[in-house]
């Protein structure tokens, strides 16, 4: 699936929901395993930042296991952690793992305002904000 502009949070459930990058196997075990194994790598890697929770109530909710899709949401509750070394950590996880997935980072819920950031392997795919200076700061990361 080609990522497409992310401009609002339903772009960003068509895009983590896909399917991305989907498995060749159809063995829903063994690829929810995967994915729970990647998810456990981003939470511990986020944890330095805060408390993943899922209802909303931490700084930031890592998304669990959809379907056959190698995407996750992050929505980050906290705008203190909106900055580089939060998106580079994620982007550091996705580096690591053996499998393509991509992270979708909704920022709206800690800035009040629509705010996307999508990270895959190769690059940090697109941001999206309504007001441009809140990916200003980020102008280097996007090729």
């Amino acid at each position: 699936m080609k990522i497409k502009y992310v401009q609002k949070y339903s772009d960003i459930t068509i895009l983590v929901d896909g399917p991305y990058n989907p498995p060749d196997n159809i063995d829903t075990d063994a690829f929810e395993f995967e994915y729970d194994r990647f998810r456990s790598l981003l939470v511990a890697m986020l944890s330095r930042y805060g408390k993943d929770d899922p209802r909303g109530h931490g700084d930031y909710s890592v998304g669990y296991y959809t379907g056959m899709s190698r995407g996750v949401g992050v929505v980050l509750n906290n705008k203190k952690l909106f900055g580089h070394e939060f998106i580079d950590s994620i982007k550091t996880v996705v580096d690591a793992f053996e499998k393509e997935y991509v992270v979708v980072v909704s920022a709206e819920h800690g800035l009040g305002e629509d705010v996307y950031i999508c990270i895959t392997k190769d690059r940090f795919a697109q941001g999206y904000a309504k007001k441009m200076r809140w990916l200003t700061p980020f102008g280097d990361i996007f090729k």
